[in-house]
């Protein structure tokens, strides 16, 4: 039931692609990526995957079957294997899921299985134990049972300590989502990792940049939906959830555009649907208000963040905020709730403005300081793109993610 041997490894490096961290190790390596849905790999780790495809990795990626997979194949250079996971708690389907995956992996033989979200974490890393992968790494975006509650939290606390149980190595993507953990006791300190200075695979900085074509749709994209050119726009990039504090941001809203004409809110983002849906009421004051406008998920959000004055994440728990920090890229600042992820990813006072979470009040004063004085948001704004820059640059977390899977399949 053990995997494929790994192949003889070369470490001279070439000096090529990824901040110089590429060598012939990869070449014909097999790597599987698991997530529950695709859209996780997609934002996350597609400049990752597109690395490794270029060094000769054999990369596969496993997610339930949107169609949003077939868009992950990196040229056709990655294959894709659809997995029916549910992110519900079903014992047949997870049965079906985990067996599909012994299947896969036996046929794939991969000397790395990178596993993502809670349900791909368990199942994948249990196939990895089961089959004998050499190399097995889960990544932490975050603690759904944060705010889970009764047997739903201590269920999710148990699946989460044998996911760390199966990993080899567990990374977390904050220092705050680490010190959480520690907290929680899901995982031994010795085991958990945080690549870089944190986020899953960074930002890309030629993706997140304000050019003048950048800056020419974003012009654009206000015309189209109706937006004075003078306008102050707060944005609000993420999952249309409860979890995502969307209810407050409304609500927040509704009482500042009552005294400022000028102000208007830009929202992107897949509908969540069933899960942690949003109430019937907060959808009715979206798409009853003339000044809030939602794009749904759109595939170019670094135009939106360009069209947005400031971004608001009153968030009640993230893994690290990466919203966050492709707005500060593109020098808008945030305001965001001091919750795990969120703390990692503002500096308050420099880079945005942190709220306590729940704090209504406080919410609406951050939000309306950054509104009335022009001048202090670009100087946050600046600030958050030097930050992004310096520490957050997707070239780092690339090469950071390649020495960890050099690392692990070169011991012993």
């Amino acid at each position: 039931m053990c995997a494929a041997r790994v192949p003889a490894l070369n470490n001279e490096r070439d000096g090529a692609n990824t901040g110089g961290t590429t060598d012939a190790l990869f070449a014909g390596v097999r790597v599987g990526f698991l997530s529950t849905v695709p859209s996780t790999i997609a934002v996350f780790y597609r400049p990752l995957i597109d690395a490794l495809c270029q060094q000769g990795a054999r990369v596969a990626i496993m997610a339930s079957g949107h169609a949003e997979l077939q868009e992950l194949k990196c040229g056709g250079r990655a294959g894709v294997f659809p997995v029916d996971f549910s992110r519900k708690i079903t014992l047949q389907r997870d049965m079906l899921a985990l067996l599909h995956l012994l299947r896969l992996f036996r046929t794939q033989r991969f000397h790395v299985v990178h596993t993502h979200t809670p349900k791909a974490g368990l199942l994948g890393m249990l196939a990895g134990w089961l089959t004998g992968v050499p190399v097995r790494i889960h990544t932490l975006h975050g603690l759904p049972l944060e705010t889970a509650r009764g047997w739903k939290r201590k269920l999710l606390t148990v699946t989460e300590r044998l996911t760390c149980r199966l990993a080899g190595r567990v990374c977390v993507v904050s220092s705050s989502l680490k010190n959480r953990v520690l907290e929680l006791r899901l995982c031994p300190p010795g085991k958990m990792t945080i690549l870089g200075e944190g986020s899953a695979c960074g930002v890309d900085l030629n993706k997140f940049r304000r050019t003048p074509a950048v800056e020419a749709r974003a012009r654009a994209i206000r015309q189209e939906l109706g937006i004075p050119e003078t306008a102050v726009v707060v944005g609000f990039v993420g999952w249309m959830v409860a979890d995502k504090g969307v209810m407050e941001l409304v609500k927040v809203f509704q009482g500042l555009a009552e005294d400022r004409r000028d102000l208007y809110l830009l929202m992107a983002g897949a509908d969540g649907g069933n899960r942690d849906p949003l109430p019937a009421a907060t959808w009715e004051a979206i798409r009853g208000n003339p000044r809030i406008h939602y794009v749904g998920r759109v595939p170019d959000p670094e135009h939106y963040y360009t069209a947005m004055d400031l971004l608001v994440l009153p968030s009640r728990r993230e893994g690290f905020g990466l919203a966050i920090a492709e707005a500060g890229a593109m020098g808008v600042p945030a305001v965001a709730t001091r919750v795990t992820g969120c703390v990692d990813a503002v500096m308050d006072g420099r880079t945005g403005v942190l709220v306590s979470c729940g704090d209504i009040a406080g919410l609406q004063d951050a939000i309306h300081e950054l509104v009335l004085h022009a001048g202090f948001r670009r100087e946050l704004g600046r600030a958050a793109a030097d930050r992004v820059r310096a520490r957050f640059a997707s070239e780092r977390l690339i090469a950071a993610h390649l020495d960890l899977y050099r690392a692990m399949l070169t011991r012993g």
